[in-house]
């Protein structure tokens, strides 16, 4: 039970995690798009690198709330 509560908050940690770093960039680094075909191509980048750190810090938590005996 503790590795499935692990999982999920370290899910969501990694998840808002990535979002955090996207916004920063986004901030410093001004509107990444001149168009929709821009648009699209970032926003499939940033549900990639999303699934990508749900995915990351699911296994983390997992690994983490394992019980060691």
């Amino acid at each position: 039970m503790r590795a499935v509560v692990f999982s999920i908050v370290f899910a969501a940690v990694g998840l808002i995690l990535c979002y955090g770093v996207f916004y920063i960039i986004g901030t410093i680094g001004g509107p990444f798009h001149q168009g929709e075909d821009d648009a699209s191509r970032n926003i499939r980048i940033f549900l990639l690198a999303s699934a990508g750190s749900i995915i990351a810090g699911g296994l983390t938590g997992f690994m983490l709330g394992r019980s060691r005996r």
